[in-house]
């Protein structure tokens, strides 16, 4: 690995790895940024932050997610969620502003997630789940206030009933969006830990 070197990986320590639609390998680390090598041809291209006005806004790299309309949707700790475009190669950004309450509501996300209706949902550090309307580029907010068992949003999952399973810290949430029913599982009701771990 050699962050300086366009024929090589820049990290070996790896966060998570993704494939896209095109045989491309996107390699993302924390501190580093995103490698994204083609599997066909080998080449890799480097995304790391501040090398380019078009490059990554930040190199924490949490979460990956390739959406069904085939975008690469990327989580950062501390530097928002980012939309990566193939036509400009750039990213789109969306941050969190407390002026603004139809922002995201953290900078610091862990999971993403596009349920069966297309709807992208957006899980964060301490801030619960947000999710994501497209056409207004807005977000809304669910958290304990509403029902979730934990702010801290590590997975998300969803079942054949169209029910979203959300782990947290203090447990799991099944969540029915169309009914808003939030029912919460701890160690009560037979988990044997509350707490979560990233992408569990």
């Amino acid at each position: 690995a050699d962050q300086y070197d366009p024929s090589k990986i820049m990290s070996n320590s790896t966060w998570c790895i993704l494939e896209d639609d095109e045989s491309n390998l996107w390699l993302a680390s924390l501190g580093i940024g995103i490698d994204v090598m083609n599997l066909n041809t080998k080449k890799i291209r480097h995304y790391q932050e501040g090398t380019d006005p078009r490059g990554l806004p930040h190199r924490n790299i949490m979460a990956l997610y390739l959406d069904s309309k085939k975008r690469m949707w990327i989580g950062t700790e501390g530097g928002g969620l980012l939309r990566y475009v193939k036509e400009s190669d750039s990213f789109i950004k969306f941050k969190n502003d407390t002026a603004d309450n139809k922002n995201i509501s953290s900078n610091d996300i862990r999971t993403i997630f596009e349920d069966s209706e297309g709807r992208l949902w957006i899980g964060t550090q301490a801030h619960g789940l947000n999710l994501f309307d497209e056409t207004s580029g807005t977000f809304t907010v669910f958290t304990e206030l509403d029902g979730l068992v934990g702010n801290a949003i590590y997975g998300i999952l969803e079942d054949n009933a169209n029910n979203l399973w959300i782990s947290t810290t203090k447990g799991i949430s099944k969540f029915n969006y169309t009914t808003k029913k939030i029912t919460n599982y701890s160690k009560l009701d037979g988990l044997i830990d509350a707490d979560f771990n990233y992408g569990s």
